[in-house]
């Protein structure tokens, strides 16, 4: 047991010592030729893991009347973003330091966000690049909490929380149930929470997606509804290389007697946009998380 942990702790150090090394070669090659190697690494790499099976069993699912040659085509495009969206992450201040970067598409539903005075709750998902969506907001007056999934190397998930810590002046909670609760404290107190909501989430709400049933977290309409705030979905198209199109809207809760209810429909409205998000941009969206049941192909509603 004693050199098993050893070894371990060796291997995470290695591990560290490469990705601050990889940070540091990155950053000086500067967004737009990091995101061209980022994505052309992942591109060539990514197909040769088992994810990418994955990716090809859910485009499947989602999309029967697609040929394998689509599916391919689009899988290897997510690989291309995810591998882009890894590489811009050692870049993030710089690219919200360059305001031609990020075109508002929808600013009027901006201008509603900073209306509120920051009494809103915001979810996006895993596409374009979405590790930038909550320092955008941050950095037009909105100061974000968030929840983040633990790295399982312990050096690198300190790096990362540290560097994101910036850009959530409400701070950063790890998933779970403690989450939700100190989200809810910093909503109460007049603040927006930013959520990731597009994953499988075991004891979810079982809403239609793709035509299939699928386990989604209510966290966003939960928090909503208790508060009393709009919820809005955002998301960050990447359009050429390290830049991109924000395009926020509004999702409907419904306010009535029954409450478990009104969160039930708003988390169904919820994962519709984004299903209509995807279907816009298919090979933007991670194909390869679990998102129906891990029974198989999902059967249909």
């Amino acid at each position: 047991m004693a050199r098993k942990r050893r070894s371990s702790r060796l291997r995470y150090a290695a591990e560290y010592a490469g990705w601050r090394v990889l940070g540091v070669l990155l950053r000086a090659l500067g967004p737009d030729r990091a995101s061209m190697v980022g994505g052309a690494v992942s591109r060539r790499v990514a197909p040769l893991l088992p994810r990418h099976e994955r990716a090809l069993d859910h485009l499947a699912v989602a999309f029967p009347a697609m040929s394998l040659a689509q599916r391919e085509a689009i899988a290897r495009d997510v690989w291309d973003n995810i591998g882009r969206t890894m590489a811009e992450g050692f870049l993030i201040d710089r690219i919200l330091a360059d305001p031609a970067r990020i075109t508002i598409a929808t600013p009027q539903a901006l201008a509603a966000l900073q209306e509120t005075g920051g009494r809103f709750v915001i979810t996006s998902l895993h596409a374009g690049n979405w590790e930038l969506g909550a320092p955008f907001l941050t950095q037009q007056g909105l100061p974000m909490a968030g929840v983040y999934q633990r790295v399982k190397n312990p050096h690198v998930h300190r790096w990362i929380t540290a560097a994101r810590a910036a850009h959530y002046p409400g701070g950063l909670y790890l998933k779970g149930q403690a989450a939700a609760r100190r989200m809810l404290a910093w909503g109460k107190a007049g603040n927006p929470s930013a959520i990731l909501a597009d994953q499988r989430l075991r004891s979810g709400i079982r809403v239609p997606f793709f035509g299939h049933a699928a386990p989604s977290t209510p966290l966003p309409a939960f928090l909503a509804r208790s508060l009393e705030y709009p919820l809005f979905a955002a998301r960050l198209v990447r359009e050429n290389g390290a830049n991109f199109r924000a395009e926020i809207e509004e999702v409907p809760v419904p306010r009535t007697n029954d409450r478990a209810k009104d969160v039930a429909d708003a988390t169904a409205s919820l994962q519709a946009l984004f299903e209509r998000w995807i279907r816009d941009e298919p090979g933007q969206w991670m194909w390869a998380h679990k998102r129906w049941s891990r029974r198989g192909p999902p059967q249909r509603l």
